[in-house]
């Protein structure tokens, strides 16, 4: 399998998806309802942290789709989500998705690294920002 998902932390507090070098768009549906399973198990706030450092880039099909699939499916304690380690292509599509839907967008966080990633989330984490998630639980 390409594309994997575990807990990144002995806490609980952030889901990390493992993309490999290339990985399908059912992979990414099989992982975002095995995140949300993993978040639907503990009660509160879960950051997502997706490290497509090795990733060539996407596969066929609309990636804005499965982005917003995966947005308006995300458990209710579901965070911010974080990217590391984007290709140019990747984050060029990520940096659109963001500017059509805003408010999905106001929850990615794109890094160059893995290590800028667990960065911003340990901040995050610390101050004890509003979970985005917590405000959509009302839609």
């Amino acid at each position: 399998m390409s594309l994997t998902v575990c807990w990144d932390n002995a806490a609980k507090t952030i889901i990390r998806y493992n993309f490999g070098v290339t990985w399908t768009w059912q992979e990414f549906h099989n992982a975002v309802l095995q995140a949300n399973e993993l978040m639907n198990a503990v009660p509160h706030r879960v950051d997502i942290l997706m490290n497509v450092e090795i990733t060539r880039g996407l596969p066929p099909g609309n990636p804005a789709n499965m982005f917003k699939w995966a947005f308006d499916t995300l458990a209710p304690n579901g965070g911010i989500v974080v990217v590391a380690g984007a290709t140019p292509l990747i984050r060029m599509m990520l940096e659109a998705f963001s500017a059509i839907y805003k408010r999905e967008g106001e929850q990615l966080r794109i890094t160059d690294s893995l290590h800028q990633a667990h960065e911003i989330l340990v901040r995050l984490q610390a101050e004890g920002g509003q979970s985005p998630g917590l405000a959509r639980a009302g839609r």
